[in-house]
Parts: structure tokens; C-alpha cells; sequence
């Protein structure tokens, strides 16, 4: 549909109360197997959307369970290649919106250019990508990932120039000039030396 319609509908579905936006399916407990083919099996688990949808005489569809990489294509939507990324991307950013404004409907227009088209979405439910097999793995997956972010950030102030020199009391005997910076931190560099100054640098 064209962009103007769409932020209509969206816009109407925003304004829709918030006991009569809840989805008609409600998210289940993590999975014992794999996610199930769909929330749903018509519109009526996005009540906002589909309600705005109907006013405006435009057809509503619930997708089926999909993420930014799987399945290849997403169910009971037919989009181009390209364009399926682009959808995929903009509606992960719905959960972002869900958690920062839980009173409304996570509503958002998604425009995709390459098919000229533009798409009212409401999230519907959110269903883990692991299950009771793969738990595990994948809490080991975000710890090592926590862990590898935090770490560069360390390793980048304390093996500065500054920081080194600080914590050895180093002195470089060709250039008497050449000191640490600011002794009063001697956990990192000094706030006016840029944190990813190797060390010997000149």
C-alpha cells in the first residue's frame, strides 16, 4: 500500500486502547522442540492492526515466527530478497518499542522502496530462537560475547602508553620530556590522551 495509508493505519492502531490492542495469543514458554509455524492462525491476534486495517478497507495478515536470518523466506508474506532484509530489519526494531512503550501496540510503518510499497506492522509475540536442547549453548554464546565487548574496552585503556608507564614507573631516558600523564588515575590513560594511543607510540 502507499505510505500515507499506511501510517494511517498505524496511526489508528496506536490510538487503539490498550486492553483491546493486546494480541489474542500471548507468547508461550521457551519451546521444548522448535518455534511453531505462526502466532496465529488469522488477524485477530493483532487486534489493533487488523481493526485499523478493516476501517481503512485494507487486508491484514499475521507472518509466521521469523528472525533476521531464518526461514529463507517469511511466511505468508511474499517480499523480493532484498526486501526481506529490510523488513526484517525494521521489524526487529518492534521489540525495542515494545519494551521502551509496553502501555500501546508495538506498531511501526515499514517502508521497502525496491517494491514501492509500504507496510503497517504490529508485533505480535516474541518467541525465543533456542529451545530446551540449545539453552545452553546459547547462554554460554551471550556470555562469551558480554564478556569479548567488555574486555576490548579494558584492554584498550590499560594498555595505553600512559597506563603502562604509570603502573612501571617508567622513564624514557632519550626524551627526559616524554612523562605519563595524569598520575592521579593509575587504572588508564589520562582523560586527554586518546585511548587507543599504542604503547611506544611517539
Amino acid at each position: 500500500m502507499a505510505k500515507q495509508q499506511a501510517e494511517a493505519i498505524a496511526t489508528a492502531a496506536r490510538n487503539t486502547p490498550a486492553d483491546a490492542a493486546a494480541p489474542a495469543t500471548q507468547p508461550v514458554a521457551p519451546p521444548t522442540t522448535g518455534p511453531t509455524s505462526a502466532p496465529a492462525d488469522d488477524a485477530s491476534a493483532a487486534p489493533a492492526l487488523a481493526a485499523a486495517a478493516k476501517a481503512s478497507g485494507v487486508n491484514s495478515v499475521v507472518t509466521g515466527w521469523f528472525n533476521q536470518r531464518q526461514p529463507e523466506t517469511i511466511p505468508n508474506l511474499t517480499l523480493e530478497q532484498a526486501a526481506s532484509g529490510l523488513f526484517r530489519s525494521r521489524a526487529a526494531e518492534l521489540l525495542r518499542q515494545a519494551a521502551t512503550q509496553p502501555s500501546g501496540p508495538a506498531v511501526s510503518v515499514i517502508e521497502l522502496p525496491v517494491q514501492k510499497t509500504a507496510y503497517a506492522t504490529q508485533l505480535v509475540g516474541v518467541q525465543p530462537a533456542w529451545d530446551a536442547n540449545t539453552l545452553a549453548s546459547s547462554e554460554l554464546q551471550v556470555q562469551q560475547m558480554i564478556e569479548r565487548d567488555f574486555g576490548q574496552a579494558i584492554r584498550a585503556r590499560w594498555l595505553t602508553f600512559d597506563a603502562v608507564a604509570r603502573r612501571t614507573g617508567w622513564k624514557d631516558e632519550m626524551r627526559s620530556n616524554r612523562t605519563p600523564g595524569d598520575t592521579s588515575n593509575d587504572n588508564g590513560p589520562a582523560n586527554n590522551v586518546p585511548i587507543e594511543t599504542p604503547i611506544g607510540a611517539g
